[in-house]
């Protein structure tokens, strides 16, 4: 199974169209003022635009973008007003968020590796398959680079080296090597 499309109602298709190709993505279909569809410029998932009330809670759409700081200095400078960021988040995820004309959260992101397979994931053999992005890593190795992002986010919850939380990252009895810990 593979995610194809997401939809997103909104009352004013035209103010839509305008933002989504500001944003980057390219028409598909246009059946204003009920109906237009889009792809990313990037890979063949699709969003819908539909027209309709709004909804309470309304939609978080999140597009992820090899360079974020240059696509986000672009929009800006096409006009387009963000509420955060480029920032990095303690999920390894560097974002920056902005809102639809409907009051959609719309959320550009640089995750890496970290989107499929970040250090703290379930192991694959969990589910019984691998993961594309990371096929070969073990317990160990996914260990190690949970406490190397968390030198780089320190803010996080868990901290490797706190004798209170060390069962959670090593047996009992095993130390850390010098080398292994996060550097201040």
């Amino acid at each position: 199974m593979r995610m194809n499309q997401a939809a997103v109602t909104m009352p004013d298709l035209d103010a839509g169209w305008r933002f989504y190709t500001a944003l980057g993505l390219v028409p598909v279909v246009d059946s204003r003022p009920r109906y237009a569809r889009f792809r990313c410029p990037d890979g063949d998932s699709t969003l819908s635009l539909q027209q309709g009330p709004l909804s309470p809670g309304g939609t978080t759409l999140y597009f992820e973008c090899d360079d974020l700081d240059v696509v986000v200095a672009r929009l800006k400078a096409a006009g387009l007003a963000f509420g955060s960021g480029p920032e990095d988040k303690p999920w390894l995820w560097r974002e920056a968020d902005l809102c639809d004309p409907a009051g959609n959260r719309i959320v550009l992101f640089h995750a890496g590796e970290n989107r499929l397979a970040p250090p703290w994931a379930l192991p694959a053999s969990t589910f019984g398959y691998t993961t594309p992005m990371n096929p070969t890593d073990d317990d160990l190795e996914r260990e190690k680079r949970l406490e190397r992002a968390m030198g780089v986010y320190g803010d996080t919850d868990m901290d490797p080296n706190r004798d209170d939380q060390k069962d959670m990252h090593h047996g009992e009895g095993d130390t850390v090597d010098e080398e292994e810990k996060p550097k201040p």
